[in-house]
Parts: structure tokens; C-alpha cells; sequence
């Protein structure tokens, strides 16, 4: 075993780790501040006597390799390749060198006798958190070792003592029940500092890799019934289509003549079965992005999208007698998506908006870049969403009560899938709507960088 992988994280290495270890650094630079604003202001404001020499080339020690860590850092965060050992090792090292220096400052301001030496409880509470029991522990007892130490040999005279006055009045460094007291008192308050934290850390741990391992399962058994779904769908929209044709076949006369009662609740029979291939063909769709998502990308123009989008709708707007306005600000949109799956996004929205608004109304879409994401609006003036069915309206099968009294047979799907279709894109959708002034449909997808050809 490496000495890297001797003394492991308590946490997944990656992004996590990598953020916790800046932020380790980032809190080193404070202390650097710290340290030379205490040791100033206790020589100035409080004349006490200091070895400031020893002190400020404590805090320019604390600088200088605060600042090669800060370099590492940079080389492990700009590395194509994970590298979990060299995460465990800069932790390691990092707490370590802390120990390290503490001790020094330490030394150099009365060591023991000090009440700064519980600065240390702050290293074993990260030591703690950060890194795996057995390193914590090891920490707690190099921590140890290294404050008994000097304060043993500044006892016995082998290395000088420097005495704070008024931390105590008197040298208490030489009071030997002093010195085990004060030792063992701090020994115990770091491992019961280290246990404390392993253990609620452990606890965390333990529950985020249950919630992990049942999201996986729940992952799972959602795509197998997204897939169960798309079976039964596919089968339903085969047996619907023949029964359509049929009646498409027997409503033409070229089965025979039939009466005008026969021909009404033939034609009845038909429009249903319309409406049921509508609603398996949501069904299929919603099925399909659930159970595939890993969906086939490549680089495609949302303007172009946009612009056919719009030309298959034009008899709709006129036949409506609808007003549109498509207004593109974007100069160059090229996003990573599936072309069919935005197409649909397209598709419902512009569906929903002519559904909904009233002949001689106006409906507008706008495609511009924002914060680095192409933004898309569709705004109508129909009938508008009440502000208590707006949380609800992207579930599955949900529908406004006003729009179902204005059309029964929708299958309340359509939102659902566009929401759906934007989750895997990593896009986002929201509204802007007023019960009988309209609504704005909102949605942003992130622009393509970086993504050469098809993924």
C-alpha cells in the first residue's frame, strides 16, 4: 500500500473533495491574517512581550506553503484524471503541516501554558470530517505527540521556554502535575473531539449511501416500468389504429350502405378512437424519454428548430385567425440536443398556446441568449392558468380546470413530456400566467461549447 492511499478520505473523492481542500486552503489565508493581527496587536495595544522575530517568520512560513498548496491544488483540479490518492495524500499533508506550525507558534508563545493550545480542536473537528477514522485518529496522536513533546523537553530544559506574562502570572510549564493535567486534559479533549465528529460523519455517511443505493433502486424499477409502459402503449396504438381504419372503412360506405343512427354512433366510435391514439402516442412519448435517458445529441441550430416549427403551424394560425410574432434575437444558437425531442418541446407548447386562445387572439414566440443559455418564450393571450393549478401543472395527467371545461379530451400529458424532455437536456421551464390573461411559457437549454459533432 502506498503511503497515499494509507490514510483514505471519509468522503467520495472528485468535485467534493477538491472543493473541500480550496476550502481549506481559502480558511489558511484567514489564519495567515489571524496570526499577524494577534501577535500586532498583542505587542502594540497590550504590551506584552513577544519573540516577534520567531512569530512573523511563523506566519510567512504559513504563507509560503499555504501558497504551494494552493499550486497543488490547481495541478489535481486542471488533471483530466481523478486521482484519488493524490486527494487522500494533499489532506493528509495539509492537516499535518497545520500541526506542524500550530506547534511552532505555540512554542513561541508559551506553549502549554497558552490557552490557544485548544486551537488544535479545530484541526481534529476537520480531521474529523474530512478524512477517514483511522487518519483522524493518527492526526489526534501526532497532535499529541507533537504539543507533549516540546512541552516535556522545554520541562527538562533541553529547548528554551518563552513565558507569556499574564498567560500565566507564573511559569507553570515547570509545574509538573500542571503539566500532566494540562496534558491529559487535552489529550482526551481531541480524541473525544475526533470520535464526536467520526461519529456523526460515519451516521451521515452511512444514511447518504442507503439514500443513494434505494434512488438507484427506485432508478431502476422506474425504468423497467417506463419500459412495461412503452410495451403496452405500443401494443394498445397497433390494436386503436386497426380499429380506426375499420371504422374509417365502414363510415365510407365500401362495406355497404348504413343508417344515419349507425353512421352518428360509428362516428362517435371514431373521434374516441382519435383521442385514444393522441393519448397512447403521449404515453409512448413520456414512456420512451423516461426509460431512454441517455438520448442521442448533437449540435443543432434552436433558430432552425424554431423556424419549422413555425411554418408547420401556419395554416393552424390562420385557420384561428391568430395573430404570431417570431421575434429571433439569437445570431448563432447552436445547443447539444435531439433534434425530435426539442422539435416536441416546439410542438406542445405551440399546441397548447392555439388550443387555448381565442380566435382573433395573439400568440408570440422569442428565442435570445441569457446568462449563457438560450432562452425561448411562448406567450398567448387565451385563457390563462389560475395561480393554484400552476404547481400542479407539469405533473403527469394534470389539466387546469378551465381547460378542461374548454376541451375534455386532452390527455394532460403534454406539459409533462416537454418537462421531461428539458430535464434530460438540462434545460429548465416555468410560467408567467393570469387566470384569463394569458400565459408565458418559459424555457432555457444550455448553448453548445466544446462538443464536437454527435455523443
Amino acid at each position: 500500500m502506498e503511503l497515499r492511499d494509507a490514510f483514505p478520505l471519509n468522503i467520495p473523492a472528485g468535485n467534493e473533495v477538491g472543493e473541500r481542500n480550496k476550502w481549506f486552503i481559502d480558511l489558511r489565508w484567514l489564519a495567515v491574517i489571524g496570526v499577524a493581527g494577534v501577535v500586532t496587536s498583542a505587542a502594540v495595544i497590550f504590551k506584552i512581550t513577544l519573540p516577534l522575530g520567531y512569530l512573523y517568520t511563523g506566519a510567512a512560513l504559513l504563507a509560503g506553503y499555504n501558497a504551494g498548496f494552493l499550486f497543488y491544488w490547481k495541478r489535481l483540479a486542471s488533471s483530466p484524471k481523478e486521482d484519488n490518492g493524490g486527494h487522500n495524500l494533499f489532506a493528509n499533508v495539509q492537516v499535518a503541516m497545520d500541526l506542524l506550525i500550530l506547534t511552532y507558534f505555540l512554542h513561541f508563545g508559551g506553549s502549554i501554558e497558552n490557552p490557544f493550545v485548544y486551537y488544535f480542536i479545530f484541526h481534529m473537528v476537520i480531521a474529523g470530517i474530512l478524512l477517514s477514522n483511522r487518519a483522524a485518529y493518527a492526526h489526534g496522536a501526532f497532535a499529541v505527540f507533537l504539543i507533549g513533546s516540546t512541552s516535556f523537553l522545554e520541562y527538562a530544559g533541553v529547548i528554551p521556554h518563552y513565558h507569556v506574562a499574564g498567560f500565566p502570572d507564573s511559569e507553570m510549564i515547570y509545574n509538573f502535575k500542571y503539566l500532566i493535567g494540562s496534558l491529559g486534559v487535552l489529550s482526551s479533549t481531541l480524541f473525544i473531539t475526533i470520535f464526536m465528529a467520526a461519529t456523526v460523519v460515519n451516521k451521515l455517511r452511512d444514511r447518504e449511501e442507503k439514500l443513494d443505493a434505494a434512488n438507484k433502486l427506485l432508478a431502476e424499477q422506474d425504468s423497467l416500468k417506463s419500459q412495461y409502459v412503452l410495451t403496452v402503449s405500443h401494443d394498445l396504438k397497433s390494436s386503436v389504429s386497426t380499429i380506426q381504419s375499420c371504422l374509417k372503412v365502414v363510415l365510407k360506405g365500401l362495406t355497404g350502405s348504413i343508417g344515419p343512427k349507425s353512421a352518428e354512433m360509428l362516428s362517435r366510435a371514431e373521434r374516441r378512437s382519435i383521442y385514444m391514439l393522441d393519448f397512447i402516442s403521449d404515453l409512448l412519448n413520456l414512456s420512451s424519454i423516461r426509460a431512454d435517458r441517455n438520448l442521442r445529441k448533437s449540435q443543432v441550430s434552436i433558430s432552425m428548430i424554431a423556424e419549422r416549427m413555425v411554418d408547420n403551424f401556419g395554416q393552424r394560425f390562420t385557420a384561428k385567425k391568430i395573430k404570431f410574432e417570431f421575434n429571433d434575437l439569437l445570431e448563432e444558437a447552436i445547443i447539444l440536443a435531439n433534434e425530435d425531442s426539442i422539435e416536441r418541446v416546439f410542438v406542445n407548447l405551440l399546441e397548447n398556446a392555439v388550443r387555448y386562445t381565442p380566435s382573433g387572439g395573439k400568440i408570440s414566440m422569442e428565442l435570445k441568449n441569457k446568462d449563457g443559455n438560450i432562452e425561448v418564450a411562448v406567450k398567448d393571450t387565451g385563457i390563462g392558468i389560475a395561480e393554484e393549478d400552476q404547481k400542479s401543472l407539469f405533473k403527469d395527467f394534470y389539466r387546469a380546470e378551465n381547460a378542461r371545461m374548454i376541451e375534455k379530451d386532452g390527455t394532460g400529458l403534454g406539459l409533462s413530456i416537454v418537462k421531461q424532455i428539458l430535464d434530460s437536456h438540462e434545460g429548465k421551464i416555468w410560467l408567467e400566467s393570469r387566470l384569463g390573461q394569458g400565459s408565458r411559457f418559459i424555457f432555457t437549454l444550455p448553448a453548445a461549447t466544446g462538443y464536437p459533432g454527435e455523443v
